[in-house]
């Protein structure tokens, strides 16, 4: 292990030296290949689908790919049109009603929308008050004589009435509006044609009054549209206040409290009004001798008597009754419960008693249970009920799992029985029901995520991380040979069995909220750093869903989770959030953003479970966690970056810091070492928010480029990336040269769209493609930026320099001396070319070097000739992969050896020709090798020098 480290070492910093030399010659084109320009276009999106699936929208936000056909976020009403075979769901928080064609039997011909209002197609959820937009949608009811749609746009302060004679477009026009004069408008009044959130419907088709409940102005207004309807129009009566302009709450007969949910008797001519917090109880208003102001009610359910509001799980009290319905043909009257999670169904068939009991109960196996559940017979805050008695189905609006219930009542009714099927669940990659997933816009699912932080990428392996925090997992998405993605859906997940599941866990598979992303392409490890622990992927042998990890840090074991806030230790994690390998010092670098330092864990000697960290940068000790503002200190430390080339470590802090502290960690590491250099502030001691060119504004997550000397800083409250250009070195306070996200750098709004991010968490750079991956953490997606001009890229020749020859061979001298190991092995490790010098005489007999100019000794100093030195690198040389991109004597001693089998990477005497081969992976070097793996049937032939191609060679070939 000394050994390897030692080489390991040395090899960095032969690789260091010599790319510092060569950024040195091409300083003045360091750009080139690139084009950026500040507030340029995304080029792709993942995370936000279009209708098919497969087509990328930069237009959507919501979590899961919402909104889209396939899910709900907080359904709350439903309406069964059976007279035309249409069922209507309007959503609150999508700001849309949904419509589904039913078959003549009632049934859902499938489980997708066929037509949606209030918003122009199914991909939109924007809150508006125009003639065709909704804000907050309730609820909803039906005048089946003139094809009526009412629709509860509760935040516009309005109910909208759309006339479907016609037929339904998508986005169409309301046709009137009551509660306000015109469509534009939405304030709240509390006079005779004003509305105060109108949040439930009733209608009674045979007299043409409407029914509408005012929660926050305590009353119920009934419109009289026997006459017409007009824009604006008064109201003809209300109950529970005893005018237009009161709006008391009040637990009595005729008061009412927070009405929300209405349903009406046309038979007996009895309006139901459910009231919700502090009255708990079903108001009944006698309606057959006629409407006054401000009457008494006739009954109560849910309470003994009147002037009693408290919740009860019991067979007559209510828990949160929010809204119901009646079936008048068979006397049910149905209770939507939010807090018992349940639905209550009263037979009044035999009439109303104060108090009386319910006669069955959904969603619970008795009437005195009321846990939350999601399940084919559970219930989650259900909202409202609707009831087809045409087709005895009975429609529940589970807002708390966001989907709808379907119950089939044709067979009867039994206390907690399932459900039939479910709409706004589905199961991955179709439109099978699910009945065991319920988060918002159908998720978790393959299509969305809910907010990235962090991207890496195995180049390698061709594979692409990326976390989904609030989903508790880690997508995998699967990378052509050229590191492009091979479309935008996850191939793995890691964290969950499925993906269709997102519950935080511990154990070897369990994550939980995780953050932090970082590959180990080396050793094949993924480091998943989540809020208290790290744990650690070994995906040698592959990645199956749902996998075991193989170590923790941050906890003894799997099965631990202690919460370490007040706790600060070598060997714990407080609120960790990011991570960064070093893989020349095989060091691990994590943030801990509730103790404001940096642990370094040394890995050279392997992990173990919960190992102490070695050092500590931002604090004095492992036990302090003060937040401090200094040069040596950091306050809220969370993303990461490294520069491998300079052995630069780049944290990003966020609070009164907004800045990003470089490290320069390329040697020798103590606690509490100062940071080198400073970003985003004029100083160490400043932490002030700033737009501008050099300016931050709570950054939390950094990227860099090892090829163009690129940062990119994800600046949060900026809504934007910041990138700088440190090829010419770095100064304090230095200015961005570029800024994406925004059209300029003293910008930082949020913004929907192909140009704009919003609340962005991170970013990363894809040298091998010059394609930047940005999270876009508020709009639940992540962007894409393609910065290649489309130059194709030399092979840039770098061994003609006569000074990175000579740090070659000073690295391997020292390397000579210090590991005592042959000087044939060494001169194959590096790769060197061996150069006839007859004159030298530091060339003692096995001496690979002369001793006193350092310059190569004749191949007869060593074994045999040059040309079987050149053979010998396809047997031993090759210890690491290497594919496009990659620099290093191994590329140089690569490109010789695919000369010398006769697949020249040019014609002499271009770059990469026999005798002026370099250390640069590019174009020509791909092919060549990819022409010599087709030739001897190493698949796949991609020009990507891996394990398959290492092992050939090392057969004897």
């Amino acid at each position: 292990m000394v050994f390897r480290r030692i080489l390991k070492d040395l090899f960095s910093v032969f690789i260091t030296a010599a790319l510092l030399l060569i950024q040195t010659n091409i300083s003045t084109v360091h750009a080139a290949g690139l084009s950026i320009t500040n507030g340029m276009n995304a080029t792709g999106v993942i995370g936000q689908f279009d209708d098919d699936l497969a087509t990328g929208l930069f237009t959507k936000s919501g979590s899961n790919n919402g909104p889209s056909k396939y899910g709900f976020n907080t359904p709350y009403d439903t309406y069964v049109d059976s007279d035309n075979n249409r069922l209507f769901v309007s959503e609150w928080t999508n700001n849309r009603v949904l419509v589904y064609d039913l078959d003549s039997n009632g049934d859902l011909v499938d489980s997708l929308p066929d037509y949606v209002l209030g918003q122009p197609d199914f991909n939109t959820n924007v809150a508006t008050a125009t003639r065709s937009g909704m804000y907050g949608v309730f609820s909803l009811e039906f005048d089946s004589n003139q094809d009526l749609l009412f629709v509860g746009d509760s935040l516009n302060n309005r109910v909208l009435v759309f006339d479907l004679s016609s037929g339904i477009t998508n986005g169409m026009n309301a046709s009137y509006v009551l509660g306000q004069p015109d469509f534009t408008s939405n304030a709240t009044a509390n006079t005779q044609n004003g509305l105060t959130r109108a949040h439930a419907l009733a209608y009674d088709a045979a007299s043409r009054l409407l029914f509408v409940a005012e929660t926050n102005a305590n009353r119920v207004k009934i419109f009289d549209l026997s006459n017409g309807i007009t824009n604006g129009m008064d109201a003809s009566y209300v109950i529970g206040q005893a005018g237009f302009t009161s709006a008391a709450a009040a637990v009595t007969q005729a008061g009412l409290r927070e009405p929300k949910g209405l349903a009406y008797d046309s038979v007996h001519e009895l309006l139901f009004v459910a009231q919700d917090f502090g009255a708990n109880r079903i108001s009944v208003f006698d309606l057959s001798n006629g409407i006054t102001n401000g009457m008494d009610a006739a009954n109560v359910i849910g309470q003994a008597g009147f002037t009693t509001g408290v919740a009860a799980n019991t067979q007559a009290g209510f828990n949160r009754l929010v809204n119901m319905d009646y079936d008048e043909s068979s006397g049910l009257l149905f209770a939507a419960e939010a807090t018992g999670n349940r639905i209550k169904i009263f037979d009044l068939s035999s009439g109303i008693t104060n108090g009386m009991n319910a006669s069955y109960v959904l969603g619970q196996p008795d009437f005195i249970s009321a846990a939350a559940s999601t399940s084919q017979s559970g219930l989650r805050s259900p909202y409202t009920v609707s009831h087809d008695s045409a087709n005895e189905r009975l429609y529940v609006s589970d807002a708390g799992n966001n989907r709808i219930m379907i119950f089939d009542l044709s067979g009867g009714i039994t206390n907690g029985m399932e459900a039939v099927g479910v709409l706004g669940q589905f199961e991955d990659g179709g439109i099978t029901q699910s009945f065991a997933k319920s988060g918002t816009n159908n998720g978790p699912n393959r299509f969305g995520l809910v907010d990235p932080r962090k991207i890496e990428m195995d180049i390698i392996g061709k594979r692409l991380f990326a976390t989904d925090e609030t989903n508790n997992r880690v997508l995998v998405y699967n990378l052509n040979p050229d590191n492009t993605l091979i479309d935008s859906l996850p191939d793995y997940v890691l964290g969950q069995a499925s993906f269709n599941t997102n519950s935080a866990g511990l154990g070897a598979s369990g994550l939980t909220l995780p953050r932090g992303l970082e590959y180990d392409a080396e050793n094949e490890r993924l480091f998943i750093v989540q809020s208290h622990r790290i744990t650690v992927f070994d995906l040698s042998n592959g990645i199956a869903n749902g996998m075991d990890a193989s170590y923790v840090l941050g906890q003894p074991d799997f099965d631990t989770y202690v919460t370490t806030f007040n706790i600060f230790t070598q060997s714990n994690l407080n609120n960790s959030y990011d991570a960064i390998y070093d893989p020349s010092l095989e060091r691990l670098y994590v943030t801990e953003l509730g103790a404001n330092k940096i642990k370094v864990f040394d890995l050279s000697n392997g992990i173990t479970n919960g190992m102490d960290a070695s050092y500590v940068l931002g604090q004095a000790d492992f036990t302090s966690n003060v937040a401090a503002v200094t040069q040596s200190s950091t306050r809220q430390p969370v993303g990461l970056a490294f520069d491998t080339e300079n052995g630069y470590l780049f944290v990003a802090q966020i609070s009164t810091a907004s800045r990003v502290s470089v490290f320069d960690v390329s040697g020798a590491i103590s606690d509490n070492m100062p940071a080198t250099y400073v970003i985003g502030q004029p100083d160490f001691v400043t932490g002030t928010q700033a737009n501008g060119l050099a300016g931050l504004r709570l950054p939390q997550g950094v990227g860099y480029s090892d090829k163009h000397d690129l940062l990119f800083v994800a600046d949060t409250a900026g809504h934007r990336v910041k990138v700088f250009d440190l090829s010419n070195g770095i100064a304090n306070g230095m200015d961005a040269s570029y800024v994406l996200g925004q059209a300029g750098f003293t910008t930082a709004a949020a913004a929907t769209t192909q140009s704009g991010m919003s609340g962005v968490r991170g970013a990363f750079f894809d040298d091998t493609r010059d394609i930047l991956y940005v999270a876009d953490y508020s709009n639940s997606r992540i962007v894409t930026f393609s910065l290649s001009d489309g130059t194709p890229e030399p092979e840039v020749a770098s061994s003609s320099s006569p000074a990175i020859v000579s740090a070659n061979h000073s690295a391997a001298r020292t390397a000579v001396s210090s590991a005592a190991i042959s000087q044939a092995e060494v001169a194959r490790i590096f790769g060197l070319a061996l150069v006839a010098d007859p004159a030298d005489t530091g060339c003692a007999p096995g001496n690979a070097f002369s001793t006193r100019t350092g310059t190569a000794c004749p191949a007869s100093s060593i074994s045999g000739t040059a040309e079987a030195q050149v053979s010998a690198i396809g047997a031993s040389a090759f210890t690491r992969n290497l594919m496009l991109g990659s620099t290093g004597a191994d590329v140089q001693a690569l490109q010789r050896f695919l000369n010398n089998k006769g697949f020249s990477l040019a014609p002499a005497p271009q770059p990469g020709s026999a005798g002026n081969e370099t250390t640069y992976f590019g174009p020509a070097t791909r092919s060549a090798l990819s022409r010599f793996q087709a030739a001897n049937g190493i698949s796949p032939a991609v020009g990507y020098f891996g394990p398959v191609t290492r092992g050939f060679l090392k057969i004897g070939n």
